[in-house]
């Protein structure tokens, strides 16, 4: 049985600190604005959780708050919505679900680059009254944001606390509510986001139902631990042996685009 004591020490201590301290938010966006670039893009990410026998069985790993504390961060750095949800008997419970608004840019003072000191001093007082904004600006966002990610911390903690023991499997509509969740308009977001699924399951689909799974465009599938792909083989998912390394494969996948996209507005 989880120790509750023990996760709320990790959740108090490591996992809320991370996510709220972080002095760094929006500093890929503030590098691509220096290098006079395209931000980088908002991520979406589902994640599924099998709490069926079978996963047990079959080693599929349980999720981790500290695991997944990474992926908030770098939504708090770029704009994202994360989402969890659970495979059980009737996989018809709705995600768990927070969305980070991408951060205010802070200004850029450029009055070093004037050529001579009457202009210096215009853009300077310009800056320092866009400086006053944008403060004001980060604290309410900051206030907006913070609340919910304790809420969701704390809900979360009680969904992966849950025991693996559903009877059945239904894991197709799991990936539909997944698919759902990531095809959802992206118009209140200003591009388009990159779009993941993480499928912690053994792919064992076995309820009444025994519908053709499909992948939803823009989305890739991340499949752990991959040794069984079963019913989630149509996704074509890459496979990874636990929950941090598909983590940390998103994170760097989103960092290799964001650098590629700034070489090419560069034309490097």
């Amino acid at each position: 049985m989880r120790n509750h004591r023990f996760t709320n020490f990790v959740l108090v201590f490591f996992v809320l600190p991370t996510v709220f301290l972080m002095v760094g938010c929006g500093q890929e966006r503030d590098r691509a604005i220096l290098a006079n670039v395209t931000p980088p893009p908002s991520v979406k990410v589902v994640i599924l959780l099998d709490k069926t026998g079978s996963s047990a069985r079959h080693g599929v790993p349980n999720a981790d708050s500290l695991a997944i504390a990474p992926l908030l961060e770098l939504m708090t750095d770029v704009g994202g919505e994360l989402a969890v949800g659970t495979i059980e008997s009737v996989s018809e419970n709705p995600l768990l679900r927070i969305r980070i608004e991408v951060p205010p840019i802070a200004p850029i003072d450029s009055s070093d680059l004037m050529p001579n000191v009457f202009l210096e001093a215009k853009v300077k007082a310009a800056y320092q009254k866009e400086m006053v904004s944008y403060t004001e600006t980060l604290a309410q966002w900051k206030r907006s944001r913070d609340p919910s990610i304790k809420a969701f911390w704390l809900t979360l903690d009680s969904m992966i606390s849950r025991p693996a023991d559903q009877r059945a499997t239904d894991i197709y509509n799991a990936v539909m509510r997944a698919n759902t969740f990531l095809l959802e308009s992206d118009a209140s977001w200003n591009d388009s986001p990159l779009k993941y699924a993480i499928l912690c399951s053994d792919g064992e689909h076995n309820s009444s139902s025994q519908p053709a799974i499909r992948p939803a465009d823009g989305v890739e599938y991340l499949l752990v631990p991959g040794a069984r792909e079963g019913c989630l083989a149509a996704l074509k998912p890459v496979r990874f042996e636990s929950l941090p390394a598909a983590i940390r494969y998103i994170l760097a996948n989103h960092q290799a685009m964001s650098m590629t996209e700034m070489s090419t507005q560069k034309g490097g």
